[in-house]
């Protein structure tokens, strides 16, 4: 069998897991809860997206302001950020 052929081949088995009338939530979200552990952890989802937010909005910032430090410092402003 091919790597395509089993590609294709674990996707079905995956999507008829997913669909079964036995498991009240899809294999997909259950892998994403097992793989964080976010209840075990002490935190919630709202807590998690909150958290991401304010990296995300961190990055954003410290991005011009480091160009704008590197650039100071006579490096060239275009080639820093």
């Amino acid at each position: 069998m091919t790597k395509k052929e089993l590609n294709c081949q674990n996707s079905i088995e995956i999507e008829n897991e997913s669909l079964s009338s036995d498991s009240p939530l899809p294999m997909e979200v259950k892998k994403k809860k097992d793989f964080f552990h976010i209840k075990q952890r002490g935190s919630t989802y709202g807590r998690e997206i909150l958290a991401g937010i304010i990296v995300f909005l961190s990055v954003i910032y410290i991005l011009p302001v480091n160009s704008s430090i590197l650039s100071d410092a006579g490096m060239d402003s275009t080639g820093v950020f």
